[in-house]
């Protein structure tokens, strides 16, 4: 007689592991300077070969052909600059070098910075040049004759207003951009010579200033 064999159930712990085994275990959290990454085997030409540079910026960049740039264009903060030229207290203020000091002064006063003036020569005309309100200023300054030559000073002086002239033409055509002007002693004469000189002024584009003996300045 063959006796019943009864199979005992399986074990609960061994059916629920058994899951738990096969199940992508979870990730832990392990610090950066330990989890290192699997280095490859270098060969003997990468072992050779030197390590790139790391990418920098250029310290000066090479410059196009036929543009500025704020390196090389010289500014006006980089353009020469002088003083006012002085005042002879033993000349008369019509002077061409008292004019051309007066000038200058007024010039200063407005806010303009002095960029060169002639403070030597004999003859009746001397230059400024100016920054003013963003435009370069050449200035022709011509003063009135001494008394006591053998001409009459009312012709020498329309000589002087003719070469004065004459040197702001020449100036616009060496300064399309810039403020050409001619700087007179305030006398009947100047004015009625730049009266008498519109058209041709005008066409050169020149401005004509008129000083006094106060230093003020008045454009025609």
């Amino acid at each position: 007689m063959t006796a019943d064999v009864t199979t005992p159930p399986p074990d609960a712990s061994e059916t629920e592991a058994s899951p738990a085994s096969e199940a992508t275990p979870e990730p832990q959290d392990t610090p950066a300077s330990s989890a290192k990454p699997k280095r490859r085997k270098q060969s003997a030409a990468e072992s050779a070969a030197p390590a790139p540079d790391p990418i920098q910026a250029p310290e000066h960049a090479e410059p196009t052909p036929g543009v500025d740039t704020p390196a090389t264009s010289q500014t006006e903060a980089d353009a020469p600059t002088c003083g006012p030229p002085p005042f002879d207290a033993l000349q008369a203020w019509s002077r061409v070098a008292n004019v051309q000091a007066l000038v200058a002064d007024w010039l200063v006063r407005r806010g303009a910075t002095l960029r060169s003036a002639t403070l030597d020569g004999q003859g009746p005309t001397r230059d400024l040049v100016a920054s003013l309100d963003g435009d370069d200023v050449h200035v022709e300054v011509t003063g009135w004759p001494a008394d006591g030559a053998r001409t009459h000073p009312t012709t020498i002086a329309g000589d002087w207003f003719a070469g004065a002239e004459q040197a702001a033409a020449q100036r616009r055509r060496a300064h399309p951009r810039a403020r050409i002007v001619i700087a007179l002693p305030d006398t009947r004469r100047y004015r009625s010579l730049t009266e008498q000189r519109a058209t041709s002024l005008a066409g050169a584009n020149a401005e004509v200033w008129f000083v006094d003996p106060a230093g003020s300045v008045q454009a025609r």
